[in-house]
């Protein structure tokens, strides 16, 4: 049976102090993955400000504001629609209008979140990489291998790094 979702993502970024740090720590990784043969993961590296940056999907806000304009889109539009039906100007029942403005808010709350969303660093990675100087580096990992991924974070606080975990996606 083929499988309709793809798996959990798990997240993770890092902050090295320098960059030969960073550097032995990917060797590491990449050595530790021909244990893992079937698993797929994603490294992506940063150097200065992560704004403006083209950033990989797993590194953005897009889930989290997706979530967040969906749900203010059905309130707002359930509230449009409520104020539509008592002051009379839409002709329908108030659960069909309250249904169709509800929906119309919500694919437009998600779509404007998704793309506000998709054009801002996650928190935690901006968080970590406000303040970069010189040689710092900051890599963000994703894997949707659990063991991978734990073990991909031990090897990164191992070589010096500070880890911020991001929620799975």
């Amino acid at each position: 049976m083929k499988a309709v979702f793809s798996p959990m993502r798990h997240v993770f970024f890092a902050l090295f102090p320098r960059s030969n740090e960073a550097a032995t720590a990917l060797r590491e990784i990449r050595q530790v993955k021909r244990d893992y043969p079937e698993a797929a993961f994603e490294v992506a590296l940063h150097r200065g400000s992560v704004e403006g940056e083209n950033l990989p999907l797993y590194s953005t806000n897009g889930r989290r504001r997706l979530i967040f304009g969906v749900v203010n889109g059905l309130f707002w539009g359930a509230v449009i629609g409520f104020v539509l039906y008592i002051a009379g100007i839409a002709p329908a029942s108030l659960g069909i209008l309250l249904a169709l403005t509800a929906l119309a808010g919500a694919l437009i709350g998600g779509l404007g979140g998704v793309l506000t969303g998709v054009s801002s660093p996650d928190d935690a990675l901006e968080h970590l990489t406000k303040d970069l100087h010189g040689s710092e580096v900051a890599i963000s990992f994703s894997t949707s291998d659990d063991t991978l991924f734990e073990r991909a974070q031990d090897i990164f606080i191992e070589n010096g790094a500070r880890v911020e975990k991001k929620a799975a996606v």
